[in-house]
């Protein structure tokens, strides 16, 4: 995880399985959520990697603090 502009952060890595629902679940333990975005190909597959908008920035940092190199559905992220 690694944070982009204030209350975005970058999540890669990710499971050819994960889309937004396990992505949302994941972090939103860590404060409000105000989307998430897992980006994919031009034929729907995952590129691997997302954005998660966090309604206060300071929760999106202590969401990367703690889940940073965290093992995510068989990946670390």
């Amino acid at each position: 995880l690694a944070k982009t502009t204030p209350g975005t952060v970058f999540v890669g890595n990710l499971s050819f399985f994960c889309n937004e629902t396990h992505l949302r679940e994941l972090v939103s333990t860590y404060g409000e959520v105000r989307e998430v975005e897992v980006v994919r190909s031009r034929n729907g597959n995952s590129l691997l990697y997302g954005f998660v908008d966090f309604a206060n920035p300071v929760d999106g940092e202590n969401a990367v603090q703690i889940l940073h190199r965290t093992l995510f559905m068989g990946r670390r992220i």
